[in-house]
């Protein structure tokens, strides 16, 4: 199965466990149009991911016990040089925002 597919897949159940609306098994199998054995392989490998999965039988949906992100993809990393501006640039106190915050205050 081609990657892209794969963490499509896994978006989509992660998206619907977020929003425990996954249904039992067999619903969310349909929902993601594969079989029910394929769907627990999914659920199972989340888990080995770190996915903090339960399900709870009253809803009929699986839910995460904490909150999780899933970030499928690449991010982009600061070079050297962006991280010293951001270092440099630790001076909070500037004189317009000293000047909004005395302005808030006395607003009051």
């Amino acid at each position: 199965m081609p990657l892209i597919k794969y963490l499509s897949r896994l978006e989509r159940i992660h998206a619907l466990i977020k929003r425990r609306a996954t249904g039992n098994p067999e619903e969310l199998a349909e929902k993601l149009g594969i079989s029910r054995s394929m769907t627990l392989n999914y659920l199972a490998e989340m888990k080995v991911l770190g996915a903090p999965i339960a399900y709870d039988q009253f809803l009929e949906s699986y839910y995460y016990t904490e909150n999780v992100k899933f970030i499928p993809g690449f991010k982009r990393e600061m070079s050297d040089s962006e991280m010293n501006q951001l270092k440099a640039g630790n001076n909070f106190s500037s004189p317009i925002i000293l000047d909004l915050q005395v302005s808030y205050l006395t607003c009051f």
